[in-house]
């Protein structure tokens, strides 16, 4: 016992050391305005957390990891939906900040619907709850969208809807150490653990404008000291400061919510941040390879 306390001892003395030692590089490179420093910096936080792709043994994690890595294209965003900062964004980063966990792997029955069935699924619970008023009925089941149900009826009618507990996702893992091969060869990783995100919290500061400062509709900001911060590291990586203030956005998008396997793992649904907004992707596997098919914005904050 005494030597377990001994390990967890030194390897938390370990880990407190390499952060300071981080903090102080990241915070000596701001005061001399160095890049080649600040390069170092991520470097070693490359080094220290490497990918694990290779040491995973279970076949649903990974297809996990085969999932994300098909999807995730920050320097393709058009192919995801877009975004409303421009689809180039993370061209000029030098390094993409990964997720580090993954906590909502879902199954489901099944992910994967036509337009046919979305309509028709949608339509017989329209029909059930408006079914003493037939005006509301035939308003609401115009097929005026390109010939389809608005996208709205069917997520509030639909198979993902409460109207149809059958095709309800149930969790059935996470994933606490997510450290993923990216599919680039001019970038590098480094994975935005607990201790990193704290790391470059403290070392941006919290000075920002509130939401709505200036004009209705903008974000928070960072300013003073914490924009000049945040300036300088975006030499290399690009940051947001949070859209409702007090907290930072330090991943590099998308950012995975939750995949939803179909329980045959032919599909996979991915539900995604985007900066300030989010949405949906559908993924099929053909072959050992996975393909989107789909994806779109649903939802901005």
């Amino acid at each position: 016992m005494r030597l377990l306390h001994s390990l967890i001892f030194i390897s938390l003395t370990m880990q407190i050391a390499v952060g300071q030692t981080q903090y102080d590089l990241i915070e000596k490179a701001y005061k001399k305005k160095s890049i080649q420093m600040l390069s170092q910096f991520f470097d070693n936080w490359s080094i220290e957390i490497s990918p694990n792709n290779s040491v995973i043994k279970n076949d649903t994690i990974k297809e996990v990891y085969n999932v994300f890595k098909e999807f995730y294209k920050p320097t393709q965003l058009s192919l995801l939906g877009g975004s409303e900062w421009g689809n180039s964004i993370y061209l000029r980063a030098k390094y993409f900040v990964v997720q580090s966990k993954l906590k909502k792997i879902y199954f489901a029955d099944k992910v994967y619907f036509t337009d046919k069935e979305l309509d028709s699924l949608s339509i017989v619970k329209i029909k059930e709850h408006y079914k003493n008023d037939s005006i509301t009925q035939i308003k609401m089941i115009q097929l005026d969208n390109n010939g389809h149900l608005d996208s709205y009826l069917i997520s509030a009618y639909g198979p993902t809807s409460k109207y149809y507990p059958e095709y309800n996702p149930l969790l059935k893992d996470s994933i606490n150490e997510f450290y993923p091969q990216i599919d680039y060869f001019d970038k590098k990783a480094v994975y935005l653990t607990t201790e990193y995100q704290k790391l470059l919290e403290k070392f941006l500061g919290d000075s920002h404008s509130k939401l709505g400062s200036n004009g209705i509709m903008n974000p928070a900001r960072s300013k003073g000291e914490s924009k000049k911060r945040k300036t300088f590291i975006d030499n290399l990586i690009t940051t947001f400061y949070g859209h409702w203030g007090g907290y930072w956005q330090l991943n590099t998008y998308p950012y995975i919510n939750s995949i939803t396997f179909d329980k045959e793992m032919k599909y996979a649904k991915v539900e995604f941040r985007m900066v300030y907004e989010g949405g949906e992707a559908l993924l099929k596997k053909e072959g050992e390879k996975w393909i989107i098919i789909n994806s779109h914005i649903t939802w901005i904050e």
